[in-house]
């Protein structure tokens, strides 16, 4: 913190959180607290100690009861678009301003702003709906209706529009709304039907190293006792 910044100009400097709950509530009453803040810490079982508890621990809520203190019970004159994002503990009261006499407050008053609030949260939420419906979707919408009324430059899918720059351009393959049949057809026509063509000759797919011998299956060995005797060659090396 520089120290050539005066914060001890802002009422809120060294003074402590329940103290100031103490001040505001002797000055003007939990009801009055309630209808200008808004806060169930001054409406349900109100009491300093559950009002201290519950902003000690509730940030946003805290500053809205530091604002009320500087703006409505010390009467400073309101923070200017700068200030007013900081915290008001920590914003610079200038040296003229002084605190002055706490501000008359009355329920019919808090009762006009809250109407003014809700009023304004709600052309809020309708600007915000609005722009929801007739936002970047509508605009698309509308510009894509804007193209079909002017038609596309080339014509259209199924036709060649008159209205084209470019004319009507003939194909070098011929018509294109023709079916594929009738096309193929034609060709045929033209190239003559499948009778009247020459016989393809055969190929003689003979191999140019001769004709190749067939082998021919061997023969099993018989199985027989009465041809095939396994043991004829030692019987007979004994017999001699």
């Amino acid at each position: 913190m520089s120290s050539e910044i005066n914060y001890q100009n802002n009422p809120l400097h060294g003074l402590g959180l329940k103290t100031m709950v103490e001040e505001i509530v002797d000055h003007y009453g939990f009801e009055i607290l309630y209808a200008y803040l808004q806060l169930n810490c001054f409406n349900t079982n109100p009491s300093v100690d559950s009002s201290f508890k519950f902003l000690k621990k509730t940030e946003w809520a805290r500053e809205k009861v530091e604002a009320f203190y500087l703006y409505r019970f010390k009467n400073l004159p309101r923070a200017t678009a700068q200030e007013f994002s900081i915290a008001p503990r920590d914003r610079i009261v200038p040296d003229e301003h002084q605190p002055g006499e706490p501000a008359e407050l009355s329920l019919e008053d808090a009762a006009r702003l809250q109407e003014k609030r809700e009023k304004k949260a709600a052309e809020h939420d309708n600007q915000r709906h609005s722009f929801k419906g007739n936002g970047f979707k509508g605009n698309n919408a509308k510009k894509r209706g804007g193209d079909k009324a002017k038609g596309s430059p080339y014509g259209g899918s199924s036709a060649a529009s008159s209205d084209s720059p470019y004319g009507k351009s003939k194909s070098p393959y011929g018509d294109s709304k023709r079916s594929g049949s009738d096309s193929r057809s034609d060709s045929r026509s033209e190239k003559g039907s499948y009778s009247d063509r020459p016989a393809r000759p055969q190929r003689d797919h003979a191999s140019p190293y001769g004709d190749k011998p067939k082998a021919t299956p061997a023969s099993k060995p018989s199985t027989s006792s009465a041809t095939f005797d396994p043991w004829a060659k030692a019987k007979n090396k004994v017999s001699d």
